[in-house]
């Protein structure tokens, strides 16, 4: 009789404890300063995590992807699983990103980016978003063709590497000029508008 007390002791205590970091997981996530919606949220010190399809607004900023983690602190974030990441001017999805809330830069790997003025379609294994609306890409491919995924693009510029600014310019160096997937032109630097 005396151990089923100490038993039954033990798991109030424990069910206490476990209620109270419930609770404290809550009051974090009420407590963000941005909107969180995912199927699997956990906290841990001043990391949040997420997983089961994750939804982050931040200032106008949309971010989805499959999981993912935010430094609350830092705002330094990690997404991996399809991710999206839209605002006004233009959208960006990859495969897996690191990328800082507030100052909206960051890494997209196996990335596309797809402007809204100029509807350029820009796609590269990595593109790096720098502070403000200027965009480096490691293997690019530009184009202002809107094919089926599964289509080949009519024509398209390839390169070993680029920087675009939005409502700027774009720079490519290493550019081909493919029409049909065939080469039809070098050039090692190319500048075109990113601007409509």
């Amino acid at each position: 009789d005396k151990y089923k007390k100490i038993i039954e002791k033990k798991k109030r205590e424990t069910m206490k404890v476990r209620r109270k970091a419930v609770e404290g997981e809550r009051k974090k996530i009420n407590a963000l300063p941005f909107d969180i919606d995912a199927k699997n949220l956990h906290t841990s010190g001043n990391t949040i995590s997420a997983d089961g399809g994750l939804t982050i607004g931040y200032q106008g900023t949309l971010i989805e992807a499959e999981a993912g983690q935010v430094n609350l602190e830092t705002k330094d974030a990690e997404f991996s699983g399809d991710v999206r990441v839209g605002d006004a001017t233009g959208s960006l999805t990859a495969d897996h990103a690191n990328f800082n809330l507030k100052s909206k830069s960051g890494d997209l790997y196996d990335a596309k980016l797809q402007l809204t003025d100029g509807d350029y379609q820009i796609s590269g294994s990595k593109i790096t978003r720098l502070t403000g609306d200027t965009f480096e890409l490691e293997d690019p491919s530009f184009t202002t063709c809107e094919c089926p995924d599964n289509d080949d693009v009519p024509w398209q510029i390839d390169g070993s590497k680029a920087r675009v600014t939005r409502d700027g310019y774009g720079h490519v160096w290493d550019a081909t000029f493919n029409v049909c997937q065939v080469p039809i032109l070098y050039s090692p630097y190319l500048l075109f508008p990113a601007k409509s």
